[in-house]
């Protein structure tokens, strides 16, 4: 009897795939039916983000409001992870830089060192004494500090004249 049944439906639905209308209005009412499902599913999807950002939340009950919370908290919990972890990477990209910066200075450091060595060498051999050096490296430091407005103290003079 079963049997019978099935052979009947199978042979409706050829018949009304042979009809170019039917299959039109088939195909209509299938798009119908799944544009409602996808509205349906669209309003409670919005209703349930409305609830997540704290709106609509006087006609839930206590159960509702613990499995909000529950979904709250979990997404909080996972945001301030991501949050840690990103902290910790520049943190440590700092620190790498820090470094580097270091040890470009101190690198920088010794070629000034090694440079004033090399033109107290020139100098000496030249036939001036290191205390002449000395003098005039701290000449110049001194007038480097005269930032005062006064033409006097710019030149470093002790009187003005």
């Amino acid at each position: 009897m079963m049997q019978l049944i099935e052979k009947h439906k199978m042979q409706s639905e050829r018949d009304s795939m042979d009809n170019p209308e039917q299959l039109h209005s088939s195909n209509l009412l299938s798009e119908k039916k799944t544009h409602a499902m996808l509205s349906r599913d669209f309003v409670e999807k919005n209703r349930e983000l409305r609830q997540l950002h704290g709106e609509e939340l006087q006609g839930l009950g206590l159960d509702d409001l613990m499995k909000l919370e529950k979904l709250v908290e979990g997404g909080m919990s996972r945001v301030l992870k991501i949050k840690g972890d990103k902290f910790m990477k520049e943190i440590s990209s700092l620190k790498k830089k820090a470094t580097q910066l270091q040890e470009e200075n101190s690198q920088l450091k010794q070629q000034s060192q090694a440079r004033l060595n090399e033109e107290g060498q020139n100098v000496i051999e030249q036939g001036h004494s290191a205390d002449s050096i000395t003098n005039n490296r701290s000449l110049v430091n001194s007038h480097q500090d005269c930032n005062d407005s006064d033409t006097s103290l710019k030149l470093c003079l002790a009187f003005p004249y």
